[in-house]
């Protein structure tokens, strides 16, 4: 059984999926079948009903003198589900947010991109940089052509839009509206 490394995981589903991919769909791998985000007027309505609710306080009155029914030899045993299905293809609470709109999951897209741009220092300086070694390496190193095609300028230009890629997610509007949107309130 041989297990698969993914190089940038979250970066690579967005690149294939596009923004709007779910932090389910990324925990799950299959798209949800419904999402339901929790809205602010649901929060409110029940707000409001936990408001209005009188407490009369006598909820846990137990009546001394109890009607014998004679069907204390049986017993009912009630089975139900309480808890909610987690593979029932719904996304819900924070895992209906986008990987974006999710902040656990924005940083974890924010270290996956400082990661890559660390990468692409560290390959520039090589393709840069020249030793000794460099010259029998190149001698007798067979590089596939993909990588012979790959200048200084490219990695430049890769470098370049990573860091626009970084800058546009850690700004402080988006940050705040990102904030605002995955707030339950």
């Amino acid at each position: 059984n041989k297990t698969q490394n993914v190089l940038l995981p979250l970066c690579r589903l967005l690149m294939e999926k596009g923004a709007q991919v779910t932090v389910y769909e990324w925990k799950n791998g299959v798209k949800p079948v419904s999402i339901e985000s929790p809205s602010l007027d649901a929060w409110l309505n029940e707000e409001i009903n936990n408001a209005e609710e009188i407490d009369f306080g006598d909820d846990f009155i137990v009546p001394d003198d109890e009607i014998d029914f004679g069907d204390s030899k049986f017993q009912i045993e009630v089975v139900g589900n309480e808890k909610v299905d987690a593979n029932d293809g719904i996304a819900r609470g924070l895992d209906a947010l986008t990987v974006l709109e999710n902040s656990q999951t924005r940083s974890l897209i924010y270290f996956e991109l400082r990661e890559l741009e660390k990468f692409l220092i560290i390959r520039r300086e090589d393709e840069t940089i020249e030793n000794v070694s460099d010259i029998y390496i190149l001698g007798i190193e067979e590089r596939p052509a993909a990588l012979k095609k790959v200048t200084v300028e490219k990695i430049d230009k890769w470098s370049m839009h990573v860091s626009e890629i970084i800058n546009k997610l850690i700004d402080t509007q988006k940050a705040i509206l990102f904030r605002i949107r995955s707030s339950p309130q």
